[in-house]
Parts: structure tokens; sequence; C-alpha cells
């Protein structure tokens, strides 16, 4: 009787592996709302994957991936993609964000990895690790602006498999043919600079 019920348990297991493999069933990590202006969420709210985020006129909001903090500045739009330990996606539509995706605590675990938020545009495929990177989504104009402020950022161009890297902002033309510039931007004199000092006291 044990024997059997032994058997059944490790069969059970087994098919449970083999969906787990078959479907990627990976747990989702939590995403929480960190600070918030004039927004329609609270602080400590669960944001779940596949959640649009749109901001308004006057809004601002922040929320955390784990060690991660994403800042939204008003009328700036994302969707959350996915949330697992190995891929966290978010999808800039438009609008303006900064993210801080700090390195691995030294003092942890020998084998844990500094955590890697993945961001992408109608045409750009973005990484951000051990590093602090603000994005521009001018949807209307089809450009997008990488600016690492801490730190540099990897990029590439969908459906080219190599990715670049860039310690200094640079503007992408997402209309073919695709081009590739130096941008000028002062974040600490320029427009958005009330949103990067709102953004430097939630990361700081």
């Amino acid at each position: 009787m044990i024997q059997k019920i032994a058997i059944t348990f490790f069969v059970i297991i087994v098919a449970g592996l083999l969906v787990w493999q078959r479907f990627d069933i990976e747990p989702h990590v939590p995403a929480t709302v960190l600070a918030e202006q004039n927004s329609q969420f609270e602080i400590n709210d669960r944001l779940k994957r596949g959640l649009t985020i749109e901001t308004a006129d006057n809004e601002r909001f922040a929320f955390k991936i784990q060690n991660s903090i994403i800042t939204l500045d008003e009328r700036t739009t994302l969707v959350l993609e996915s949330l697992k330990n190995s891929e966290n996606v978010i999808k800039l539509l438009r609008g303006r964000i900064v993210v801080d995706a700090p390195p691995a605590d030294a003092k942890a675990l020998a084998d844990r990895r500094d955590e890697v938020i993945f961001v992408d545009t109608n045409f750009t495929a973005n990484v951000v690790q051990a590093s602090k990177t603000s994005f521009v989504n001018y949807d209307f104009l089809e450009t997008v602006h990488l600016i690492p402020i801490e730190g540099m950022v990897q990029f590439s161009i969908k459906k080219v498999p190599e990715y670049s890297l860039s310690f200094l902002p640079i503007s992408i033309k997402e209309t073919p043919p695709v081009e590739i510039s130096k941008l000028e931007v002062n974040i600490e004199t320029g427009a958005a600079s009330e949103f990067y000092k709102w953004s430097d006291k939630i990361t700081e």
C-alpha cells in the first residue's frame, strides 16, 4: 500500500514538472505601488501582469518590481507584459519613465544575479541591468530617447539579434530607415526637470 502511494506521488510530481516545462509556468514576482502623485492608485496596491498603466496631466506614479523601481511622468502609458523572476518586461507606449535596476547586494548570496528590466517599444528592445536609465517615447514622432543616468543601457532594434551599449544619451527614429543619433540633453534643467527631481527622491 505504501509503495503504491509513493509511486502515485512520484507520478504526480513528474507530471507536474512536465506541465511546468511545457507551459513555462513560472511564479510571478510582485509589482507594488511605491509612490504616487494625483494617481488613481494607492501606495502598496498590487499590480498584475498585463495591466496597462496610464497617467494623466499632473499625475506621476512609481512602482517596484523586486528591488527595481520604475517611475512614470505625466501623460505616460506602459504595459506590464511579464513579471517573472527571469523576465520582467514592460512596454512603453508613450511618455517618459525612469528605470532603476540596482546591482545585487554584495552581501547577498554568491549566486544572486543583478536584476534585469526589459523595456520594449514598438521597434526597440532595451535592457536595464545594474544601472539607471530614462526612456522617452514620442509616439507621435515615432522616436525614442534613451538617457543613461547611472551606468549604461543595452539596446537593439527588433529583428536584429545584436545588442549595442551606450553610456551616452541617444535618439532612435523608429520608422524605416531606422536612425540612431547622439542626443544632447540635460535632465537637471530641461522641461522635464521636475519629474527627474521627483524620481530621484523615490529612487535614492
